[in-house]
């Protein structure tokens, strides 16, 4: 079947049934305190428990007490007793005796559980005697297989840095601890120069920080406003039968084709229409698995769900066309409205409120990444598991199992400067640096004050000329002095000695090099002040 099959404005069954009811022409199988059973068998030991449903053949078969009990599916609870349990899909939960408030969905769903309270298993047979345990996909027994890929909205992307991280065990047990710290880091980058100190001390590194706890849970919405009720529809056809195989059938078209299958049940238009040798298969509204000919203890609820199903066997559906182009791909689980849509020939896959992927296989998807963007999940928080890894997801939800040394986090921002330690000891002094560039020439200062003139030395030996000094001010002549002998004759200039000669003058004879220039302040015997450029010259 290739189009999408719904029927609009169709009369709820439940008008149907109250009307056929009044008009005598359908009887349900039993119902009594509040109780709703329709199937061969189903809930027939009730007497004194209320508000209990069971649709599929011997389902709630053994319960006589038990309260608020729903089960869809061939021996769906047939055993249970307890309170508050649900049950979707062929066996689910058929042993539980005593447990209470479980949830269990799909084929053989939590068929291992006895006695134990607040479990929900969704495609998992579960563990006899445990308690407050979620366990979904894994099973390998009843045609599941163990799921290789899961798929979860609602979680990445989801910056709850603050809580604590998940790991997993060998077994599939999720559970929270702490990260131990990982090996040093690379260093990182060269961080600006600060003020320059003293070098102090290297400090010890402190601590890693506690993980902070995990946030409360924001509060449940309010109920939205109960619809207005429907108009009553017309009489519907001859209401429920079942046969001597064990079939319940209830509206027009359904189980048309039986020939030898048995323990079916089919409530709504052209239920299970087309079937012809599967058995215990349990499909309510319409055309819930319309094409199914010989497939086994498959239970779809809802308009349209399986319609495509012709040999798949123990699927599970439930919700509007759910599992709605499933031909021959069995173990299915799909909950919510077109849940698995995509599915088509694919087995073990759990797919709850995703349409799934067409042509995939042992894989659970749970939520949609456009609709859902928060997850949370009981049962993880403070539990203890051993041989931890890490859970990481990508972009597209997958989730998976990582060794707990692959988790490097990106490197940190620079930390502030620290505080300026105490002062080291001196240093060795380091050697000498290069001299540097001369630096730009001073002013020229004022001519200082000429001195007093001193008196008269001893006439000395006769030394190298110096640079020429200022002019100073004119003495008395003094009285002419005897005449002396004839002194030796000078060295003059040695190599190295400097000369100033005004500049632009010719350069001295004798062997001189010009290395220079430099300026002369000088006051003149009118007592101005004048400056004049020199040529420096050293001797060879």
């Amino acid at each position: 079947m290739n189009t999408l099959i719904r029927f609009k404005k169709r009369t709820p069954l439940v008008f149907i049934a109250l009307a056929l009811i009044n008009f005598g022409l359908l009887t349900p199988v039993k119902a009594q305190q509040a109780n709703t059973f329709y199937g061969a068998a189903a809930g027939q030991n009730t007497t004194m428990g209320s508000s209990d449903a069971a649709f599929g053949y011997a389902a709630l078969n053994v319960n006589v007490s038990g309260n608020h009990a729903t089960a869809i599916g061939a021996w769906s609870m047939e055993f249970a007793t307890g309170d508050s349990n649900t049950a979707i899909g062929t066996q689910t939960l058929q042993n539980n005796a005593t447990g209470n408030n479980n949830i269990a969905i799909g084929d053989s769903a939590g068929e291992n559980l006895t006695t134990g309270d607040n479990n929900i298993d969704i495609g998992s047979s579960g563990v006899d005697g445990e308690s407050n345990t979620i366990r979904i996909g894994g099973g390998t027994s009843n045609h599941y297989g163990s799921q290789t890929a899961t798929f979860i909205a609602g979680i990445h992307g989801v910056d709850k840095s603050s809580g604590s991280p998940v790991f997993i065990d060998t077994n599939g047990q999720l559970g929270t601890g702490t990260l131990e710290p990982g090996p040093q880091g690379p260093p990182g980058p060269q961080g600006p120069a600060g003020a320059t100190g003293a070098t102090g001390p290297q400090g010890a590194t402190g601590d890693t920080g506690a993980t902070g706890p995990q946030g409360a849970v924001g509060a449940t919405g309010a109920t939205g406003p109960q619809g207005a009720t429907g108009a009553t529809g017309p009489q519907g056809p001859a209401g429920v039968i079942t046969d001597a195989n064990g079939n319940t059938a209830g509206g027009a078209g359904a189980l048309t084709s039986l020939t030898t299958g048995a323990g079916n049940t089919a409530i709504g238009f052209a239920v299970l229409g087309s079937n012809t040798t599967g058995s215990y298969n349990a499909a309510n509204g319409g055309a819930a698995l319309l094409s199914n000919t010989t497939g086994n203890e498959n239970t779809a609820s809802g308009d349209a769900a399986l319609v495509g199903n012709t040999t798949g066997s123990a699927n599970t559906a439930d919700g509007n066309s759910a599992l709605h182009f499933n031909t021959t791909g069995s173990s299915n689980i799909a909950v919510g409205y077109h849940a698995g849509i995509n599915l088509t020939t694919g087995s073990g896959n759990i797919d709850i409120g995703n349409g799934g992927v067409a042509g995939e296989a042992q894989t659970i998807r749970i939520g949609d990444p456009s609709s859902q963007t928060n997850t949370y999940i009981a049962g993880i928080v403070n539990a203890t598991i051993s041989n931890p890894m890490a859970v990481g997801i990508d972009s597209t939800g997958h989730l998976a199992a990582l060794p707990i040394s692959t988790l490097t986090g990106p490197q940190g921002p620079q930390g502030a400067t620290g505080a300026v330690g105490p002062q080291g000891p001196i240093g060795l002094t380091g050697a000498t640096g290069a001299t540097g560039a001369q630096g730009p020439q001073g002013p020229v200062g004022q001519t200082g004050a000429t001195g007093a003139t001193g008196p008269q030395g001893p006439i000395g030996l006769t030394g190298a000329t110096g640079a020429q000094g200022p002019q100073g001010s004119v003495g008395q002549t003094g009285a002419t002095g005897a005449t002396g002998p004839q002194g030796p004759q000078g060295v003059g200039l040695t190599t190295g000695a400097i000369i100033q000669l005004v500049q632009g003058s010719l350069a001295p004879a004798g062997g001189f090099t010009k290395i220079g220039t430099t300026s002369f302040a000088y006051r003149d015997l009118t007592n101005h002040n004048h400056t004049i450029n020199l040529d420096v010259y050293q001797k060879n």
